[in-house]
Order: C-alpha cells, then structure tokens, then sequence
C-alpha cells in the first residue's frame, strides 16, 4: 500500500503493523512548514520503534507521485489535502492517487484499526 503525505509515518507504521504480510511505503516532500518536524529519518525512526519492517519511506510530491501506474493495491492519505496549493488541488492529488493504484483496487473508508464493516468483531 502507498500513504501519500505520510508525514511522520504514524498512518503507514499503523497499517503496516495491522497488515504484517504486506508492504506499506509512506511517501512525503518533508518540506515547508513541517520540515523541521518531518522527516525521512523521524518515519524510519518511529517504524523501529513500533517494530515494523514491512514499511519503507520515500520523499515524493502528492501531484506527482513517483511510481509507475498501477503500483499498489492500496492507498491512505490523511491531512494532506489542506497543504496542495491551487485552484483546482483535489484533481491533481486525485488523479494521481488513482493512476497509482491498481484497477482491481477497491477505493473504502473504515477504521483501519479496527475491522471491516461486517466482520464478526464489529457485532454486537
């Protein structure tokens, strides 16, 4: 899976950790004014700490992703819309996004720490 605008990894650590037979890549410009906050090394640091191997990190723009289209399975992006400068931002972060997706991909929202909707943890 791929989470576009990873800042300190928290989101691809956490998905990584849930998912331990796949891989996650956090990607970030690490620049502006999180720069001093964010960094390649912080996420690396962070992903020793909670003891993830299966994520790695890489330095990349939200509207110009550096990957081949259809590279991944999976895609998170959180809190990142706000920092894309432009009168139109949601098309470039969209269409980027979902060229780098695979087409059997499935665009869903639930609580990525928890289970699916459905799933016998979540009955009542």
């Amino acid at each position: 899976g791929l989470d576009v605008g990873c800042g300190s990894g928290a989101l691809a650590i956490a998905c990584a950790k849930q998912n331990p037979r796949a891989s996650m890549v956090g990607c970030d410009i690490w620049a502006g004014a999180y720069k001093a906050e964010f960094t390649k090394k912080r996420c690396e640091d962070n992903a020793m700490a909670e003891g993830v191997s299966n994520c790695r990190f890489e330095e990349g723009n939200a509207i110009h992703l550096p990957y081949e289209d259809e590279s991944f399975d999976a895609l998170t992006s959180n809190y990142v819309y706000h920092n894309i400068a432009g009168h139109d931002k949601q098309k470039p972060h969209m269409s980027a996004d979902s060229a780098t997706m695979r087409c059997t991909a499935k665009w869903s929202m639930w609580l990525l720490m928890g289970s699916p909707p459905g799933s016998a943890k979540n009955a009542p």
